[in-house]
């Protein structure tokens, strides 16, 4: 089976959807103990415009006190800031930091960055369909050292957010820690070309100075209705 000839179909195909149900669940353990789950389902209807919301099941992963962030956000003085505005001094502040690459090379390395993914991905042909699935153990090691890269700027621009009482503390921001995790993703995907399923699991070390080690894991599964 052609690899890109079957992504190229099914985004040719999934573009083309403009209503689907979406079925989820997840979980995170800690030293093989559930600290959190959470579930539920939702609609979405592009010929209408509309969304139905995400109705919960299951206990709220971090307590009653977990929300969604929004536009505003609310900092340590107690006051709402805007958050785009924060987000912006942040960034003028990497730029006088850091040096970044012309753009020129910037997209030559995310180019490479797809192909390494592209090329990682494995195809199993199915009775229904054909399964992708990507393995951290197949991804080429330079790869991995530029997501390394990117989850450390991202962890160091979640800091400075904070420390400008521009955002309350995410509280998946722990998952940021987790040093070198590796994971498997599936999708399975049916003749016609249109994505059924996708599964997530993970796993990796999250190390304290003054804690002991933890092993972190998270499984994410959710399956697609469309029309």
């Amino acid at each position: 089976m052609n690899k890109i000839k079957l992504m190229y179909d099914i985004t040719k195909t999934m573009k083309k959807k403009e209503q689907v149900k979406v079925n989820l669940d997840a979980e995170i353990l800690k030293n093989g103990q559930k600290t959190a789950f959470f579930g539920g389902e939702f609609d979405k209807d592009l010929t209408k415009h509309s969304f139905h919301p995400f109705q919960h099941r299951g206990r709220r992963p971090f307590g009653p006190g977990f929300r969604n962030r929004g536009f505003f956000e609310q900092g340590g003085n107690g006051e709402y800031q805007n958050s785009e505005f924060c987000q912006e001094n942040i960034k003028q502040d990497e730029l006088k930091e850091h040096k970044f690459p012309s753009k020129f090379k910037m997209g030559f390395s995310r180019a490479s960055m797809f192909f390494g993914l592209l090329s990682s991905i494995e195809v199993q042909e199915t009775e229904n369909g054909a399964t992708l699935m990507l393995d951290s153990k197949d991804i080429p090691e330079d790869l991995k050292e530029s997501f390394k890269e990117m989850r450390e700027n991202r962890k160091k621009f979640m800091l400075g957010m904070q420390r400008a009482n521009c955002s309350n503390k995410n509280p998946m921001s722990f998952l940021q820690e987790v040093e070198d995790p590796n994971f498997l993703v599936k999708a399975n995907v049916n003749t016609n070309n249109e994505i059924e399923s996708l599964t997530v699991y993970a796993k990796g070390l999250k190390n304290h100075e003054d804690t002991p080690q933890e092993v972190l894991e998270l499984k994410y599964q959710s399956t697609f209705t469309w029309k």
